[in-house]
């Protein structure tokens, strides 16, 4: 009798010790599940923001686009006056951008131009760029040219021819020295010019006038003459200011959704 009880209580521990074993290793497997189905719920989390951040990148025009042979010659200064353009006559589907003053130097402004690859013409005020000239070569080596606004941003139609022909020679001269060339396209403060205007431009050097035919301005795309999109050949104007990146953003999108590219200004007002 003691044998046989001493038996049953031998199998009963092996039974508890067989259910402990299994027991352990099933949570083992559910613990070893668990793991690899957090990692994985995690993994997925990560895609969304991924593709965010890809999708907020800055759109470049590509680099590798086929190039556009302008179709446009400037005309050459007549008795003494340089040509004006708002737009520029041409087939291609391409626009132009000019960026004006330089009185607000930021970080978005020098990152936005060097990843996007667009060509952009600076008209900018020697008032502006003495303050920290370092920060337009560094445009500058990323593509951008320099071109002429006046030394100190004035309403040109108030002054006289001397005075005038002062605050264009001047700055393009100085703008020469610093940049190592010397500009060629003037744009003059506020779009506002007369006939004294023009004839001091083609005194100091300048080849054109430019004004503009759209602005990027307050995060939004504004057009001249009824237009409600932008047309092959817009002079784009926008400014140094602190919502460049909205600006430039208005700017892209309005580009992309019209199917054109930006051109530079230089190879077509040559």
């Amino acid at each position: 009798m003691n044998v046989v009880r001493e038996f049953g209580r031998s199998i009963l521990v092996l039974s508890i010790a067989g259910l402990t074993v299994l027991f352990e290793m099933h949570a083992a497997n559910l613990a070893q599940s668990s793991f690899y189905l957090a990692k994985s719920t995690l993994y997925s989390a990560k895609v969304p923001s991924s593709a965010a951040t890809s999708d907020s990148t800055t759109g470049s025009e590509s680099v590798d686009q086929p190039v556009v042979t302008p179709d446009y010659v400037l005309p050459p200064i007549t008795n003494k006056l340089v040509p004006v353009l708002n737009r520029i006559p041409t087939n291609q589907r391409v626009v132009f951008l000019g960026i004006d003053d330089g009185v607000t130097r930021s970080d978005d402004a020098l990152n936005l131009l060097a990843k996007s690859h667009v060509p952009v013409s600076l008209f900018l005020n020697d008032v502006n760029v003495e303050h920290d000239a370092n920060y337009f070569k560094e445009l500058q080596s990323s593509g951008a040219i320099v071109e002429n606004h006046t030394t100190n941003h004035e309403d040109l139609t108030t002054l006289n021819y001397a005075n005038q022909k002062q605050e264009i020679c001047a700055n393009a001269d100085r703008f020469g020295l610093l940049f190592d060339r010397r500009p060629t396209i003037f744009r003059p403060p506020y779009g506002s010019y007369n006939q004294i205007t023009r004839r001091a431009a083609a005194d100091c050097g300048m080849r054109v006038l430019i004004s503009w035919s759209a602005k990027a301005n307050g995060g939004s795309m504004q057009y001249q003459d009824g237009n409600t999109g932008l047309k092959p050949g817009d002079i784009v104007l926008m400014h140094f200011r602190p919502e460049f990146a909205h600006d430039f953003k208005a700017y892209q999108d309005a580009v992309k959704a019209a199917g054109l590219r930006t051109a530079s200004l230089e190879d077509w007002l040559k």
